[in-house]
């Protein structure tokens, strides 16, 4: 109990503990990713600010009557039902001036979620997105959801964050989500405070070329999965793994680390990286030593 309860305590303190008193930074130079700060809150999205609606009250009431059908819900009705209806937001997503309705809360445990319900009737709603964990902001074109920025932190104990971009469009009068982009970090990941002007491409010039969560060579220390002999390393990757550096930042014994993304479809010799919530083409984020890494000219 004593061991579970210190890893708690040095997670929070080194990692929730900075996104309240932390400056806001961004990755400026890819669009997709500068909105995944690691300074701002998790779910700072308040949906409340986007409804308009008169009838909240009536049209919330019939969604959980609906929801208390749905195995699903089985868990979230261990909750009291007033209680739960403070997760709960109508939105109107699609510009057809009739809210749809957003869950964005507690699933089961310490996991959170952010569903998406359409109405279908007066009794029954149909799910139209769902992901785990939430959502960090939204773009809008007009009165039209067009961009969600979700975020899944994870939880119990859980120590990779996946950032995923879903594009957001409307086809034959339904919303449709497709994943644009996305990647995976670590919770303990040291992030740049100054940025390249623009991206740099590159491919490792050595075997077995470590990707790391902080800008520093560690050999002891509570990083990846909790085992203190892997120190800060993330992966090891082959000679000719191609990537995206986006900053530096030099350690105090001169080295030279590049922070960068390298694309999940590479191959990697070992790794303590877990892609479970990675759908299709993705990046991981680190820091590379930049000495044995080799620029690549754009054609």
């Amino acid at each position: 109990m004593g061991v579970r309860f210190f890893l708690f305590f040095m997670r929070y303190c080194f990692f929730y503990l900075p996104l309240l008193i932390l400056p806001f930074t961004v990755l400026a130079q890819i669009p997709e990713v500068k909105t995944f700060n690691a300074y701002n809150r998790d779910y700072a999205t308040d949906w409340i600010a986007f409804s308009n609606s008169l009838d909240k009250d009536d049209m919330i009431s019939q969604f959980i009557d609906y929801a208390q059908g749905q195995p699903a819900w089985v868990d979230r009705f261990s909750r009291e039902r007033f209680y739960l209806g403070n997760y709960i937001s109508l939105v109107d997503f699609d510009a057809d001036e009739e809210d749809e309705i957003v869950y964005q809360g507690p699933l089961f445990g310490e996991s959170q979620v952010f569903e998406i319900y359409k109405r279908k009737d007066d009794k029954t709603f149909d799910l139209i997105f769902s992901s785990q964990q939430g959502v960090i902001t939204s773009e809008w074109n007009g009165e039209q959801l067009s961009r969600l920025y979700v975020r899944d932190w994870g939880c119990c104990m859980e120590e990779h964050i996946t950032s995923v971009v879903f594009e957001v469009q409307m086809e034959q009068g339904q919303l449709k989500f497709q994943r644009s982009f996305q990647f995976v970090s670590h919770f303990l990941e040291t992030k740049p405070k100054a940025y390249f002007k623009s991206p740099i491409a590159f491919q490792t010039l050595n075997e077995s070329y470590t990707l790391r969560v902080t800008p520093e060579i560690v050999k002891e220390g509570l990083f990846v999965d909790l085992d203190p002999e892997k120190g800060n390393v993330l992966s090891h990757y082959p000679k000719g793994t191609e990537g995206i550096a986006l900053a530096e930042k030099v350690d105090k014994t001169g080295r030279i680390w590049w922070y960068v993304l390298i694309d999940t479809s590479n191959q990697y010799t070992k790794s303590n990286i877990y892609l479970g919530s990675i759908e299709g083409d993705g990046y991981v984020s680190g820091w590379m030593s930049s000495r044995y890494l080799q620029i690549l000219e754009s054609n």
